[in-house]
Formats: structure tokens, sequence, C-alpha cells
């Protein structure tokens, strides 16, 4: 039996017993209605079961039954047993396993007692159980997104990989794929650490005069994926931080967005650093392992003074997993329907995605 229904079956027993004490010292709904100023009805759904009166018409009600008893009381044990012997017949017709140790049958006893102590043994028990159904339903509710993480490789540039971008960057610098694949290769087989990939790149692109304009020229022909800037500026309305992800060069990200860039909270990607003559003059790696990855996602969490939770990464498979074990929500977009991937391991999965606008309901949900 859940909360929920522990506590209609308690509302019950408070009302079969209220009943119980109406019809034995003749009491009726009305005049008790008059004398806590509400509606007969709301006496009547009392006595019904069918609601359950808040603390302030709780201690109201005590204090009219109190001197309504007292009026027509001959002795302090007149009527104990019978209702006694109703009390404990409520019990068992709701169906509630309660000790009736709460309400012990002795002699000093009052009738009046033993009234007040079922009615706060009902209440008592009622607030608790309201307090599970309240944190039941929390716990329930979806959490509110105060924060988005996107992959810009795949999400936002649906058409580009951030292998893609850094070999257009080695072309536009003047040299061929190949030049920089052998690089790659060392780093794939953990022959080389990625500061020291982004560091020989850097040698590679000085040597040949690398330029801003030259980085530019080939950011700006990157297209975006379908309301990308329409969402951007949504979730900027919403005060709904937004952050991009990347292994791509971050002015790279900065100019493909366009006007969109100022709706952007911040992007963790690698920098290209240049001198007063617009030169490339260093690249600056970010930290790249999983953990990496996920200790900047924390220390978001932690910046913007909100839980994990609080946080959708929307991505490919591998970073989309990797942001869950965070405990950050994780929507997976698997575009790549030839590569396998354990998306059950995510909150959310889209097998495609042809309009940015189609996460807006996990955003918001």
């Amino acid at each position: 039996m859940d909360a929920t229904e522990q506590r209609k079956r308690w509302s019950q027993l408070f009302g079969k017993n209220l009943s119980v004490v109406f019809s034995i010292y003749e009491l009726n709904a009305d005049d008790c209605a008059d004398a806590l100023n509400k509606d007969y009805t709301t006496i009547e759904k009392w006595i019904n079961g069918n609601r359950y009166p808040n603390p302030k018409n709780f201690a109201k009600l005590k204090h009219y039954l109190k001197e309504s008893i007292e009026i027509k009381t001959k002795n302090k044990r007149e009527y104990f047993e019978v209702i006694y012997t109703h009390i404990k017949k409520n019990i068992e017709s709701c169906g509630l396993k309660v000790s009736l140790k709460d309400l012990p049958k002795t002699n000093r006893m009052g009738t009046q007692e033993l009234i007040f102590n079922a009615m706060t043994l009902c209440d008592v028990t009622i607030k608790d159980l309201d307090k599970k159904i309240r944190k039941k339903r929390e716990e329930n509710k979806s959490p509110e997104i105060r924060a988005v993480f996107f992959d810009f490789s795949l999400v936002l540039a649906p058409d580009v990989t951030s292998k893609s971008i850094w070999e257009g960057m080695w072309e536009a610098a003047g040299y061929k794929t190949i030049d920089c694949q052998c690089y790659v290769d060392k780093y794939n087989k953990g022959e080389m650490p990625y500061d020291n990939l982004c560091h020989c790149t850097f040698l590679h692109f000085a040597a040949k005069g690398f330029t801003y304009d030259i980085m530019r020229e080939k950011a700006r022909i990157i297209k975006l994926r379908a309301g990308t800037h329409e969402v951007l500026r949504t979730l900027k309305a919403k005060n709904i931080d937004v952050y991009i992800m990347s292994s791509a060069p971050r002015d790279v990200i900065r100019e493909a967005l366009g006007e969109s860039y100022s709706c952007v909270h911040a992007i963790y990607a690698n920098q290209f650093i240049y001198d007063k003559g617009n030169k490339l003059g260093d690249i600056v790696s970010i930290p790249n392992t999983p953990e990496d990855k996920k200790n900047y996602i924390r220390t978001a969490a932690q910046r913007l003074k909100i839980k994990p939770i609080n946080i959708l990464y929307i991505g490919k498979p591998k970073n989309a997993i990797l942001a869950h074990e965070t405990g950050t929500k994780a929507l997976c977009i698997n575009a790549d329907k030839k590569r396998k991937s354990n998306t059950h391991q995510c909150d959310y999965y889209m097998g495609s995605l042809r309009d940015l606008n189609e996460v807006i309901p996990f955003i918001t949900r």
C-alpha cells in the first residue's frame, strides 16, 4: 500500500471516528460549520473521509468538540466503552494495521482524552504521509534544466567532425591531410599526449604563417544545423546557460556561430592565440581525458550553484554517456546509425535530428 492510499484510509478513519462522536453526543454538521465559520459541505467531507482539515481547522475542530462534549458529559468515563469499541472497528474496516497501544484502555483515561488521542493519532500519521507524498512527487518531478551543454560537431554542426575541422585547418595552412595524420595516429595509440599534438600542430601552422583570416575563412563555410540560432536565442531568453564542448578550435566555433555567439555562456575547446599581426602565436590545449571533461561539467555546476541534474547534455553517444556519469541528464543524438553505442545509459535518445528545435521539449519538460 503506497503513501497515497494509506493517507486516503487514514482520512476515512478520521471521518468514521468523527461521525461516531457526532452521533453519540448528538452534534450536527450545521452547528459545527457555524462554530468553525466553515461551509456545511466542508464538515460533511471531513465526516465522509473525503477531505481532511488543515492544521488551523484541526485545532478549531478540537476546541469545538471539547466545549460540546463537556456540556453534554455527566462524567469523564461516559460512553468510553462504546467509543473505544467503535474506534477499534473503524480501524479494522479501514484495513489499517494500527496498534491500539496508542489508545490505551485504562480506568484513568477519560472519554474526551480517548477521542482526542484518536484524532491526534490520525493527524500525526496523515502529516507524516503528506511529507512522504510530497517527497515522492519531488523525486518524480522532472528537474528544472538551468544549463545545456551541446556537442558542436554533429549536433550544432551536423556535417562536420572535429577531425574534419582540423584537417581543413591543415589544408588551409598549406599541408595535405596525410601530413597531420601521423600525429593523430600517434595520439590515438597513446604514444603522444594531447597537448603535444596541439603543440606540433602549432609549430607546423606557424611555419606556414597561419593567420586569423585563414581560420575565419574556413570557419564561415561551416553550416549550422537548422534552428540553431533560434534555439540559442530561446535559451538565452529563458536564462538557461549554454555551454559548447568540442575538440575543434574555439575561434572556429565562435566564427561559425556568428551573432549567436553572444548567447553562449562558455566554450570548452582549444584556444588559438594570435600576435598583433593576427599571426598564430600559440595553441592552448584543453585537458582532454574523459575525467577532465567530467570535471569541467561538475565545475560548471558548482559555479552556476546548481546540481548536475539541472544540466542537460546533448551530444553524440560517447560524450552523452560520459556526461551522464556525472549525474547530468543526457540526451544522446545517435545520428551515425552504423556506430553501435550503449544509448540505454543516457536519459533520452534521438536516432535523428533534423532541426535543433526538436530538443526543446527535453529542456522544458
